[in-house]
């Protein structure tokens, strides 16, 4: 998938803002991938994506990768919308029950934002 334009700069202000805070480098691959993914699957910068689009996202790798992966996956979200934009809310504490109650039929339903 080619990378959307607008995402660079996000996903360059999560890599100085992890580098600072001393993570590692695989670390802070994946983390950059994760949220670079995130965007790709709705065409949209970071600070677009609502909350309801994170567990949407979620949803949708949850059927694709194991458990640990989708922990890191998580986890990345967490730190850059808590961290770096300082909008702890957008990804919730409780994701798990979250992506638990959010139903097959409703991610299925859940359609991506058009490119911009």
């Amino acid at each position: 998938m080619a990378h959307h334009p607008d995402c660079q700069p996000d996903i360059d202000r999560f890599v100085a803002h992890l580098r600072v805070a001393g993570m590692t480098s695989s670390t802070i691959i994946n983390y950059a991938r994760s949220l670079r993914d995130l965007m790709e699957y709705h065409h949209a910068e970071a600070d677009a994506i609502t909350a309801r689009d994170i567990l949407a996202f979620l949803a949708e790798r949850e059927k694709s990768i194991g458990k640990s992966t989708l922990n890191t996956l998580c986890y990345a979200l967490k730190y850059f919308y808590g961290k770096v934009l300082g909008d702890p809310d957008r990804i919730a504490v409780d994701f798990e029950d979250q992506l638990r109650n959010f139903s097959s039929r409703q991610a299925n339903q859940f359609q991506p934002q058009t490119a911009r």
